[in-house]
């Protein structure tokens, strides 16, 4: 083989290895790139999250192994009571409904159609 077909070989082999680092830089480049976008993302997210947990620690009740058994006792009354107030208000809401179900007003009603008396009455 001829020195010039060594010199093309090797000067297409170095444009192919040339080719394929411009390739892979350029991937390299749009990946890091849309890496960034994400944190930018996660960092106004990780914001946000900080906001809620401070807005979550100021509004902590307190621990019940801490706590009072007497305020313990309070507040467990206090779930009780609203817990009894919603249950009389579900359960009052529902029999109202049903009421308003089953409550018929006996004058509006029509008892014998015209019509129906006319096929009733009628034999073939």
């Amino acid at each position: 083989m001829p020195w010039w077909a060594w010199l093309v070989i090797w000067v297409a082999l170095s444009l192919l290895l040339l080719a394929m680092l411009v390739l892979f830089a350029v991937s390299l480049f749009f990946k890091a790139k849309a890496i960034a976008i994400e944190l930018q993302h996660l960092a106004s997210e990780l914001a946000r999250l900080d906001q809620a947990d401070r807005t979550f620690d100021a509004q902590r009740q307190q621990i019940a192994i801490l706590t009072d058994r007497a305020e313990l006792r309070r507040r467990r009354e206090q779930v009780r009571l609203r817990a009894l107030v919603r249950k009389r208000e579900r359960m009052s809401a529902s029999i109202q409904r049903a009421q308003e179900l089953v409550r018929v007003d006996a004058a509006d009603k029509q008892w014998f159609p015209a019509h129906n008396q006319a096929t009733q009455h009628n034999p073939r």
